[in-house]
Protein backbone atom coordinates (compact mmCIF):
# COMPACT_ATOMS: atom_id res chain seq x y z
CA UNK A 1 0.00 0.00 0.00
CA UNK A 2 1.28 3.50 -0.93
CA UNK A 3 1.67 6.15 1.65
CA UNK A 4 -1.37 8.59 0.64
CA UNK A 5 -3.01 5.28 1.04
CA UNK A 6 -2.07 4.16 4.37
CA UNK A 7 -2.28 7.24 5.54
CA UNK A 8 -6.28 8.14 4.27
CA UNK A 9 -6.77 4.87 5.64
CA UNK A 10 -5.42 5.71 8.95
CA UNK A 11 -7.28 9.32 9.01
CA UNK A 12 -10.33 8.09 8.27
CA UNK A 13 -10.23 5.19 11.00
CA UNK A 14 -9.04 8.07 13.41
CA UNK A 15 -11.91 9.75 12.64
CA UNK A 16 -14.11 7.41 13.17
CA UNK A 17 -12.76 6.43 16.29
CA UNK A 18 -13.78 9.50 17.54
CA UNK A 19 -17.05 10.49 16.49
CA UNK A 20 -18.56 7.16 16.76
CA UNK A 21 -16.73 6.42 20.04
CA UNK A 22 -16.76 9.75 21.77
CA UNK A 23 -18.61 11.87 20.15
CA UNK A 24 -22.28 9.89 19.25
CA UNK A 25 -21.89 7.05 22.05
CA UNK A 26 -20.82 9.90 24.80
CA UNK A 27 -23.78 11.39 23.74
CA UNK A 28 -26.41 8.46 24.20
CA UNK A 29 -24.55 7.48 27.53
CA UNK A 30 -25.66 10.83 28.46
CA UNK A 31 -28.92 10.51 27.95
CA UNK A 32 -29.16 7.29 29.03
CA UNK A 33 -27.40 8.37 32.56
CA UNK A 34 -29.83 8.08 35.50
CA UNK A 35 -28.99 10.26 37.79
CA UNK A 36 -29.63 9.74 42.05
CA UNK A 37 -32.98 10.65 42.87
CA UNK A 38 -33.17 13.19 45.48
CA UNK A 39 -34.86 16.08 46.45
CA UNK A 40 -35.86 18.79 43.55
CA UNK A 41 -35.70 22.65 44.02
CA UNK A 42 -38.44 24.23 45.13
CA UNK A 43 -38.87 28.01 43.66
CA UNK A 44 -39.17 28.90 47.30
CA UNK A 45 -35.42 28.59 47.36
CA UNK A 46 -34.37 30.35 44.21
CA UNK A 47 -33.18 34.12 43.67
CA UNK A 48 -32.37 35.04 39.76
CA UNK A 49 -29.14 37.10 39.60
CA UNK A 50 -28.99 39.07 36.48
CA UNK A 51 -26.33 41.06 35.68
CA UNK A 52 -25.91 43.86 33.19
CA UNK A 53 -24.02 47.02 31.33
CA UNK A 54 -26.00 49.20 28.46
CA UNK A 55 -28.65 46.62 27.57
CA UNK A 56 -30.91 49.19 26.77
CA UNK A 57 -31.28 47.70 23.38
CA UNK A 58 -31.34 44.18 24.55
CA UNK A 59 -33.10 43.23 27.55
CA UNK A 60 -36.66 43.84 26.39
CA UNK A 61 -37.09 39.80 26.07
CA UNK A 62 -35.82 39.13 28.90
CA UNK A 63 -38.15 41.03 30.73
CA UNK A 64 -41.04 40.05 28.71
CA UNK A 65 -40.65 36.54 29.39
CA UNK A 66 -40.36 37.15 33.14
CA UNK A 67 -43.54 39.01 32.84
CA UNK A 68 -45.42 36.00 30.86
CA UNK A 69 -43.89 33.58 32.84
CA UNK A 70 -46.22 31.05 34.22
CA UNK A 71 -44.61 30.95 37.83
CA UNK A 72 -41.62 32.98 39.62
CA UNK A 73 -38.57 32.40 41.90
CA UNK A 74 -38.68 34.34 45.22
CA UNK A 75 -36.79 37.06 43.74
CA UNK A 76 -35.15 39.03 40.87
CA UNK A 77 -31.72 40.77 41.76
CA UNK A 78 -30.37 42.69 38.78
CA UNK A 79 -27.07 44.53 39.23
CA UNK A 80 -26.22 47.45 37.37
CA UNK A 81 -22.51 47.24 36.20
CA UNK A 82 -21.68 51.07 35.93
CA UNK A 83 -24.02 51.36 32.67
CA UNK A 84 -23.84 54.52 31.30
CA UNK A 85 -27.41 54.09 29.63
CA UNK A 86 -31.09 53.88 30.40
CA UNK A 87 -30.69 50.25 31.04
CA UNK A 88 -32.00 50.48 34.64
CA UNK A 89 -35.10 52.66 33.84
CA UNK A 90 -35.87 50.30 31.55
CA UNK A 91 -36.61 47.35 34.63
CA UNK A 92 -38.36 49.87 36.55
CA UNK A 93 -40.74 50.93 33.97
CA UNK A 94 -41.24 47.51 33.52
CA UNK A 95 -41.19 45.92 37.21
CA UNK A 96 -42.11 47.75 40.20
CA UNK A 97 -43.22 44.90 42.60
CA UNK A 98 -40.54 44.25 45.75
CA UNK A 99 -39.72 40.70 44.09
CA UNK A 100 -37.25 43.08 41.94
CA UNK A 101 -34.47 44.80 43.20
CA UNK A 102 -31.79 46.42 41.50
CA UNK A 103 -28.52 46.51 42.94
CA UNK A 104 -25.33 49.10 41.50
CA UNK A 105 -22.32 47.48 41.73
CA UNK A 106 -19.60 49.45 44.18
CA UNK A 107 -17.26 51.94 42.17
CA UNK A 108 -14.21 49.98 43.14
CA UNK A 109 -15.51 46.67 41.15
CA UNK A 110 -16.07 45.77 37.66
CA UNK A 111 -16.88 43.24 35.54
CA UNK A 112 -19.87 40.37 35.02
CA UNK A 113 -17.76 37.98 37.80
CA UNK A 114 -17.83 40.88 40.22
CA UNK A 115 -21.43 41.33 39.74
CA UNK A 116 -23.08 38.27 39.68
CA UNK A 117 -20.77 37.59 43.49
CA UNK A 118 -22.19 40.94 44.38
CA UNK A 119 -26.16 39.73 43.66
CA UNK A 120 -25.42 36.06 45.11
CA UNK A 121 -24.36 37.95 48.83
CA UNK A 122 -27.37 39.39 48.20
CA UNK A 123 -29.39 36.60 47.40
CA UNK A 124 -31.23 35.31 50.78
CA UNK A 125 -32.16 31.74 48.96
CA UNK A 126 -29.93 28.09 49.35
CA UNK A 127 -29.87 28.35 45.23
CA UNK A 128 -29.07 31.39 42.79
CA UNK A 129 -29.58 31.03 38.67
CA UNK A 130 -27.46 32.90 36.69
CA UNK A 131 -28.69 34.56 33.58
CA UNK A 132 -27.13 36.87 31.06
CA UNK A 133 -29.55 40.43 30.16
CA UNK A 134 -29.95 39.47 26.62
CA UNK A 135 -31.28 36.21 26.85
CA UNK A 136 -35.13 35.02 26.75
CA UNK A 137 -37.09 32.02 27.64
CA UNK A 138 -40.50 30.37 27.51
CA UNK A 139 -43.57 30.68 29.68
CA UNK A 140 -42.70 26.93 31.21
CA UNK A 141 -39.33 27.75 31.84
CA UNK A 142 -39.29 27.81 35.72
CA UNK A 143 -42.08 25.46 35.91
CA UNK A 144 -39.44 22.54 34.58
CA UNK A 145 -36.93 24.41 36.40
CA UNK A 146 -38.69 23.61 39.22
CA UNK A 147 -38.38 19.70 38.42
CA UNK A 148 -34.58 19.63 38.98
CA UNK A 149 -32.70 17.84 41.38
CA UNK A 150 -30.41 19.80 44.41
CA UNK A 151 -27.19 19.81 42.93
CA UNK A 152 -23.90 21.75 43.76
CA UNK A 153 -24.24 23.10 40.10
CA UNK A 154 -27.02 22.73 36.90
CA UNK A 155 -25.58 23.24 33.43
CA UNK A 156 -28.38 24.81 31.73
CA UNK A 157 -28.63 25.04 27.72
CA UNK A 158 -27.98 28.20 26.04
CA UNK A 159 -29.52 27.92 22.25
CA UNK A 160 -28.11 30.72 19.91
CA UNK A 161 -31.33 32.91 17.32
CA UNK A 162 -30.37 32.74 14.34
CA UNK A 163 -32.50 33.96 11.48
CA UNK A 164 -30.02 33.22 8.04
CA UNK A 165 -27.40 31.09 6.80
CA UNK A 166 -24.57 33.71 7.75
CA UNK A 167 -25.10 33.40 11.26
CA UNK A 168 -25.88 29.73 11.08
CA UNK A 169 -22.51 29.07 9.63
CA UNK A 170 -20.76 31.19 11.72
CA UNK A 171 -22.09 30.07 15.16
CA UNK A 172 -21.61 26.24 14.39
CA UNK A 173 -18.57 26.17 16.44
CA UNK A 174 -20.80 26.71 19.33
CA UNK A 175 -22.82 23.80 18.58
CA UNK A 176 -19.93 21.70 18.19
CA UNK A 177 -18.48 22.80 20.84
CA UNK A 178 -21.77 21.42 22.84
CA UNK A 179 -21.56 18.66 21.41
CA UNK A 180 -18.35 17.69 22.92
CA UNK A 181 -19.20 18.83 25.74
CA UNK A 182 -22.55 16.80 25.67
CA UNK A 183 -20.43 13.69 25.27
CA UNK A 184 -17.49 14.72 27.66
CA UNK A 185 -20.03 14.76 30.56
CA UNK A 186 -21.62 11.48 29.43
CA UNK A 187 -17.90 9.58 29.41
CA UNK A 188 -16.54 11.56 32.33
CA UNK A 189 -17.59 15.52 32.95
CA UNK A 190 -18.77 18.49 31.79
CA UNK A 191 -15.70 20.54 30.18
CA UNK A 192 -17.57 23.73 29.64
CA UNK A 193 -21.02 25.49 30.90
CA UNK A 194 -22.44 29.26 30.26
CA UNK A 195 -22.87 31.80 32.52
CA UNK A 196 -26.01 33.16 30.32
CA UNK A 197 -28.39 30.34 32.20
CA UNK A 198 -26.38 28.57 35.34
CA UNK A 199 -28.14 27.25 38.70
CA UNK A 200 -25.90 26.78 41.56
CA UNK A 201 -26.09 26.57 44.81
CA UNK A 202 -24.92 29.58 46.70
CA UNK A 203 -22.92 28.69 49.71
CA UNK A 204 -21.01 26.34 47.59
CA UNK A 205 -20.54 29.54 45.47
CA UNK A 206 -19.21 31.62 47.86
CA UNK A 207 -17.18 28.98 49.85
CA UNK A 208 -15.61 28.05 46.31
CA UNK A 209 -14.70 31.46 45.37
CA UNK A 210 -13.33 33.14 48.73
CA UNK A 211 -9.91 31.70 48.87
CA UNK A 212 -9.69 31.17 44.94
CA UNK A 213 -8.06 33.03 42.49
CA UNK A 214 -11.99 33.45 40.47
CA UNK A 215 -11.75 37.17 40.24
CA UNK A 216 -8.12 38.15 39.37
CA UNK A 217 -9.39 37.35 35.13
CA UNK A 218 -12.19 39.49 34.20
CA UNK A 219 -13.56 37.17 31.64
CA UNK A 220 -14.82 33.37 32.60
CA UNK A 221 -17.52 33.73 35.44
CA UNK A 222 -18.66 29.95 33.82
CA UNK A 223 -16.01 27.57 33.16
CA UNK A 224 -13.61 29.05 36.40
CA UNK A 225 -16.22 28.61 38.78
CA UNK A 226 -17.15 25.08 36.80
CA UNK A 227 -13.38 24.42 37.26
CA UNK A 228 -13.85 25.42 40.94
CA UNK A 229 -16.67 23.19 41.59
CA UNK A 230 -15.08 20.11 40.11
CA UNK A 231 -11.99 20.83 42.22
CA UNK A 232 -13.71 20.27 44.58
CA UNK A 233 -15.73 17.42 44.68
CA UNK A 234 -19.14 19.52 44.26
CA UNK A 235 -22.19 17.54 42.70
CA UNK A 236 -22.94 18.61 38.59
CA UNK A 237 -25.57 18.24 36.63
CA UNK A 238 -26.15 19.05 33.02
CA UNK A 239 -29.40 19.43 31.40
CA UNK A 240 -30.45 18.90 27.82
CA UNK A 241 -34.07 19.55 28.71
CA UNK A 242 -34.90 22.36 26.30
CA UNK A 243 -37.80 23.32 28.26
CA UNK A 244 -35.14 24.68 30.77
CA UNK A 245 -33.06 26.21 27.91
CA UNK A 246 -32.63 30.41 26.91
CA UNK A 247 -31.99 31.48 23.87
CA UNK A 248 -29.80 34.58 22.99
CA UNK A 249 -29.20 35.91 19.23
CA UNK A 250 -24.52 36.07 20.21
CA UNK A 251 -22.43 37.87 18.16
CA UNK A 252 -24.13 40.30 15.75
CA UNK A 253 -21.42 41.02 13.60
CA UNK A 254 -17.55 40.10 12.12
CA UNK A 255 -16.06 42.23 14.86
CA UNK A 256 -18.43 40.75 17.32
CA UNK A 257 -17.57 37.24 16.68
CA UNK A 258 -13.92 37.49 16.36
CA UNK A 259 -13.88 39.43 19.97
CA UNK A 260 -15.71 36.88 21.51
CA UNK A 261 -14.20 34.25 20.16
CA UNK A 262 -10.53 35.37 21.10
CA UNK A 263 -11.51 35.56 24.41
CA UNK A 264 -13.37 31.61 24.69
CA UNK A 265 -9.75 30.62 23.23
CA UNK A 266 -7.95 32.98 26.10
CA UNK A 267 -10.16 31.30 28.63
CA UNK A 268 -9.14 28.14 27.44
CA UNK A 269 -5.56 28.35 27.18
CA UNK A 270 -5.54 30.01 31.54
CA UNK A 271 -8.25 27.17 32.61
CA UNK A 272 -5.70 24.80 31.50
CA UNK A 273 -7.60 21.92 32.01
CA UNK A 274 -6.29 18.75 31.48
CA UNK A 275 -9.25 17.12 29.24
CA UNK A 276 -10.26 19.57 27.66
CA UNK A 277 -6.79 20.45 26.12
CA UNK A 278 -6.76 16.67 25.39
CA UNK A 279 -9.60 17.26 23.12
CA UNK A 280 -8.52 20.28 21.61
CA UNK A 281 -5.38 18.80 20.25
CA UNK A 282 -6.94 15.55 19.43
CA UNK A 283 -9.51 18.00 16.84
CA UNK A 284 -6.31 20.04 16.05
CA UNK A 285 -5.13 16.61 14.89
CA UNK A 286 -7.70 15.51 12.92
CA UNK A 287 -8.54 19.09 11.57
CA UNK A 288 -4.66 19.14 10.32
CA UNK A 289 -4.75 15.22 9.20
CA UNK A 290 -8.15 16.02 6.80
CA UNK A 291 -6.18 19.04 5.05
CA UNK A 292 -3.54 16.00 4.37
CA UNK A 293 -5.51 13.58 3.72
CA UNK A 294 -7.74 16.09 0.76
CA UNK A 295 -4.21 16.70 -0.41
CA UNK A 296 -3.21 14.07 -1.24
CA UNK A 297 -6.86 12.71 -2.73
CA UNK A 298 -6.60 15.10 -4.82
CA UNK A 299 -3.49 14.67 -6.32
CA UNK A 300 -3.77 10.86 -6.70
CA UNK A 301 -7.92 9.94 -6.19
CA UNK A 302 -9.99 10.08 -9.78
CA UNK A 303 -13.04 11.83 -9.02
CA UNK A 304 -15.18 9.10 -8.18
CA UNK A 305 -12.56 8.27 -5.60
CA UNK A 306 -12.52 11.55 -4.21
CA UNK A 307 -16.25 11.64 -4.03
CA UNK A 308 -16.29 8.50 -2.12
CA UNK A 309 -13.40 9.50 0.58
CA UNK A 310 -15.25 12.84 0.92
CA UNK A 311 -18.76 11.26 1.49
CA UNK A 312 -17.40 8.81 4.33
CA UNK A 313 -16.09 11.43 6.04
CA UNK A 314 -19.06 13.48 6.09
CA UNK A 315 -21.78 10.63 6.87
CA UNK A 316 -19.73 10.03 9.74
CA UNK A 317 -19.53 13.30 10.57
CA UNK A 318 -23.50 14.04 9.80
CA UNK A 319 -24.48 10.72 11.79
CA UNK A 320 -22.50 10.80 14.76
CA UNK A 321 -23.65 14.63 15.21
CA UNK A 322 -27.12 14.10 14.62
CA UNK A 323 -28.27 13.04 18.26
CA UNK A 324 -26.68 16.62 19.42
CA UNK A 325 -28.33 18.95 16.90
CA UNK A 326 -31.81 16.99 16.72
CA UNK A 327 -32.14 17.28 20.67
CA UNK A 328 -31.07 20.84 20.57
CA UNK A 329 -33.63 21.81 17.99
CA UNK A 330 -30.63 22.30 15.39
CA UNK A 331 -31.71 20.48 12.54
CA UNK A 332 -31.17 23.63 10.21
CA UNK A 333 -27.68 24.25 11.10
CA UNK A 334 -27.01 20.09 10.88
CA UNK A 335 -27.52 20.15 7.67
CA UNK A 336 -24.87 23.09 7.07
CA UNK A 337 -22.48 20.67 9.00
CA UNK A 338 -20.57 19.01 5.70
CA UNK A 339 -19.86 22.57 4.44
CA UNK A 340 -18.82 23.85 7.58
CA UNK A 341 -15.97 21.44 8.31
CA UNK A 342 -14.12 22.32 5.18
CA UNK A 343 -14.00 25.86 6.30
CA UNK A 344 -13.19 25.00 10.15
CA UNK A 345 -9.44 24.63 10.26
CA UNK A 346 -9.04 27.94 8.41
CA UNK A 347 -11.40 29.74 10.79
CA UNK A 348 -9.75 27.78 14.17
CA UNK A 349 -6.11 28.82 12.61
CA UNK A 350 -7.22 32.65 12.02
CA UNK A 351 -8.65 32.71 15.58
CA UNK A 352 -5.52 31.20 17.37
CA UNK A 353 -3.13 33.39 15.69
CA UNK A 354 -5.58 36.69 16.25
CA UNK A 355 -5.80 35.83 19.63
CA UNK A 356 -2.28 35.60 20.01
CA UNK A 357 -1.69 38.82 18.75
CA UNK A 358 -4.46 41.00 20.46
CA UNK A 359 -6.61 42.08 23.60
CA UNK A 360 -10.27 41.40 23.22
CA UNK A 361 -12.19 44.27 24.38
CA UNK A 362 -15.94 43.48 25.66
CA UNK A 363 -18.76 45.85 26.86
CA UNK A 364 -15.75 48.43 26.40
CA UNK A 365 -13.01 47.20 28.54
CA UNK A 366 -10.20 45.46 27.77
CA UNK A 367 -10.26 41.36 28.88
CA UNK A 368 -8.08 40.69 31.51
CA UNK A 369 -6.92 37.24 30.48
Amino acid sequence: MTFYLFFISIFILSQAGFMVGWIFLGHMKLKRNKSVQGPIISLSQLTVVIPFRNEIKRILPLLQSIENSNLQPVKYIFVNDHSTDETEKRIFEKFKTECFEILNLDDSKQGKKQAISFGVQHAQTEFVLTLDADVWFDSVYFDHISKLQQVDLQILPVRLKTSNFTSEFFHQDVELANSVNESSSGWIRPIMCSGANLLFRRDSFLVETENSNYFEKSSGDDVYLLQLFQLAGKSIQIQLDQHVAVQTTGAQSIQEYIAQRTRWIGKSRHVADALTNRLLIIQFLLSIGFCIALTFAIQHFSLIELMVFLIVKLTIDSICLWPHYSSNQRVKMWFIVPVYVFILPVINLFLLIYSLTKTPRWKDRLVVQ
